[in-house]
């Protein structure tokens, strides 16, 4: 027997050890960017994360969807294959293997459509999202993501002299982790 308080208690865990955290940490650091920054950087960064999130979730709500279609053809296709070898001597006593060849064919036609746009609607989410990021960088005529790939630069720069006075070098540190 399910626990009944199971599935909400799951909720509230997803939501306060993942969801939460995750937005706080962004807050902190577009307040981060603010203070020791351009503001405008900060408003740019928001704006990535505005538009990632919202594209995220109407893309992965309608792959959703297409998805339970997909495994719903999929159990469709299953169980005409299934009712096909069970029922073999029925079938070809009436004669009907070219009415089960078609119903089998169209089932499985229509997983590998579903299947087709599942595929589609995932790329089409990478690029969207990878879109995002790169335009909205790029808004400021690439000042912005200068900014950005020179504070990368700079954190490299950072562990490196870090990896250097702590003897280990960053090649063992990467094989190690391997």
């Amino acid at each position: 027997m399910a626990d009944r308080g199971s599935a909400i208690n799951h909720v509230f865990e997803l939501v306060l050890f993942s969801i939460v955290p995750t937005f706080l940490d962004i807050a902190v650091g577009l307040v981060v960017f603010y203070i020791h920054f351009e503001p405008i950087l900060s408003l740019v960064i928001g704006a990535v994360f505005v538009a990632y999130i919202s594209a995220s979730i109407s893309l992965t709500a309608t792959r959703t969807r297409l998805r339970r279609r997909m495994n719903d053809a999929d159990i469709a296709t299953r169980g005409i294959h299934t009712d096909c070898l069970l029922n073999y001597e029925t079938v070809k006593y009436f004669g009907n293997e070219r009415h089960e060849q078609q119903r089998y064919r169209e089932a499985v036609l229509k997983y590998q459509t579903l299947e087709y746009k599942v595929i589609a609607y995932l790329n089409i989410l990478n690029i969207v999202q990878n879109t995002i990021i790169v335009r909205i960088l790029k808004l400021r005529d690439g000042n912005t993501a200068d900014t950005v790939l020179s504070l990368s630069v700079f954190s490299w720069a950072a562990q490196s002299s870090l990896f250097a006075s702590s003897g280990t070098s960053r090649t063992a540190l990467l094989s190690s982790s391997l």
